[in-house]
């Protein structure tokens, strides 16, 4: 696997995030179309589907009851969140001291990630929250291997998943080299495998490598500049989407952040 860049955050075994994470510990997942927003924990609280200006699917950011949809162990661990080197994936790593699964996720018209056992053994839960729509007019029927919900249908094959407090929950046990592939995808889509899985990834993963190695600017900040170059091609309307605030402080530059 690529090493992942050192811009990410991370928390220390046991300890408690804030209830409503910074918007400067989220990493931003992007296709050139839509943007989704991924908390250190591996929660997924953004994203606009299919388009920019759609009604959120995902929007636990603001709202406590919003829908959201997490990956990852149950209970305290230690998180580490940061991009894949140079390229709009994410790789979060959630150790909980006797396993570990790292999470790398992609956005290219559906939301894919997979999660890697790399140490131990680990019970990984696919959490579903639909919010609050669902209370309202929302489908959400869960299935073995998945979730309808609202036009959309979570995939997890391998898992059961059944109604829970939340909203639809799935878990197994997993040991080291074992991997759970998670898919949020329109619902005439179909079924993702493993290697299908990877395979969209790395896909993902080449195209952002090439636009960020088409940068000729070699300058101080170099890093910094191809960065920003990936973000802006996160979203469709480029810098029209991120100038409004773009210019301010970063805790006031949320539309870039939001689409």
């Amino acid at each position: 696997m690529a090493s992942s860049t050192s811009t990410g955050t991370t928390s220390s075994p046991g300890s408690e995030d804030p209830v409503d994470p910074a918007i400067g510990d989220h990493r931003l997942l992007g296709d050139g179309w839509s943007t989704a927003l991924l908390q250190p924990d591996g929660t997924v609280d953004w994203w606009c589907a299919p388009e920019p200006d759609s009604p959120p699917l995902l929007w636990r950011l603001l709202d406590p009851d919003g829908a959201a949809l997490r990956v990852g162990p149950a209970g305290a661990c230690s998180r580490s969140l940061a991009y894949d080197g140079t390229t709009l994936l994410t790789r979060t790593l959630l150790d909980t001291g006797t396993g570990a699964v790292e999470v790398v996720d992609g956005l290219d018209g559906g939301l894919l990630r997979v999660a890697t056992i790399v140490k131990g053994e680990l019970d990984i839960e696919v959490v579903l929250a639909p919010g609050r729509a669902w209370r309202r007019s929302t489908r959400f029927e869960p299935f073995d291997g998945g979730v309808v919900f609202d036009g959309w249908v979570l995939r997890a094959p391998g898992l059961a998943f059944s109604r829970s407090a939340e909203g639809a929950r799935a878990a197994g046990r997993f040991r080291t080299g074992e991997r759970v592939v998670v898919s949020l995808d329109r619902l005439d889509a179909p079924l993702v495998p493993e290697q299908g899985a990877l395979d969209r990834l790395d896909d993902q993963r080449q195209r952002w490598r090439r636009l960020a190695g088409s940068t000729l600017y070699e300058g101080p900040g170099a890093d910094a500049v191809r960065r920003s170059v990936l973000l802006l091609s996160a979203v469709p309307t480029r810098s029209v989407t991120t100038s409004i605030t773009a210019p301010g402080r970063e805790e006031l530059a949320l539309d870039s952040r939001h689409t």
